[in-house]
């Protein structure tokens, strides 16, 4: 038994208030619920309301409000939100995890790069634009997601995401954090340069965020046209 566009449109509403309001989770949610309804309705033989209803508890738990503690800035949000933002997160630590061996790996072969004064200016100054580049693709994709009200898992993860950029950033340009190779030793720290990787790989693996975001938002542009 097929649903109305009424009858759909109240599970999206019940989704929302629910606290589902991101449209890719909404739109799936809304696909599996109405299947499940529908089903509910054919195999008992019930009204719409009935089957609404004892679909919805058990979805109740995706609902709850879920936090991970420290691992995802003490922030919550309904279940199923925090779980994709946590998976997120993990595949995001995998790969860190992995830039980390190879900085141990070159830390115990005792591998350092030699520079000349010429040579480590160049660098630094070259470090220092490349970290210029990669916020303000970081800023520009904030701006973007502000002018629009479309809201994705993916531009609310972005977001969460956005104030330690700035805070990385400023720390990197202010000093905090230093960029090497260092004039007075005459060779690169790891250290600091495996900051830096580590700052560049998590604004692109942001942008990337922003990317996924605006393909979503063309997709529905797109279904609403047909």
């Amino acid at each position: 038994m097929k649903l109305t566009l009424e009858q759909i449109a109240k599970i999206d509403e019940a989704l929302v208030l629910n606290g589902i309001i991101y449209e890719d989770i909404k739109l799936e949610m809304t696909d599996h619920i109405a299947s499940e309804i529908e089903y509910e309705m054919t195999k008992n033989a019930t009204d719409f309301e009935i089957a609404f209803k004892e679909v919805f508890k058990n979805w109740k738990e995706q609902f709850k409000l879920k936090t991970y503690g420290v691992w995802l800035g003490n922030y919550s949000g309904a279940k199923i939100f925090m779980d994709r933002f946590l998976q997120f997160t993990i595949d995001e630590y995998k790969a860190g995890f992995c830039l980390l061996v190879i900085f141990m790996i070159q830390k115990a072969l005792n591998f350092d790069l030699m520079f000349t004064d010429d040579s480590a200016n160049f660098t630094i100054i070259a470090l220092k634009a490349l970290l210029c580049i990669v916020f303000i693709i970081t800023v520009t994709g904030r701006i973007m997601l502000k002018k629009h009200q479309f809201k994705t898992t993916f531009s609310e993860i972005f977001k969460r995401r956005f104030y330690l950029t700035i805070v990385y950033f400023f720390g990197f340009i202010l000093g905090a954090f230093p960029i090497l190779p260092s004039l007075e030793n005459n060779y690169s720290d790891s250290y600091s340069i495996f900051l830096v990787i580590i700052f560049i790989f998590y604004n692109l693996n942001s942008f990337r965020l922003v990317a996924k975001h605006f393909k979503i938002k063309k997709q529905f542009e797109k279904s609403f046209a047909s």
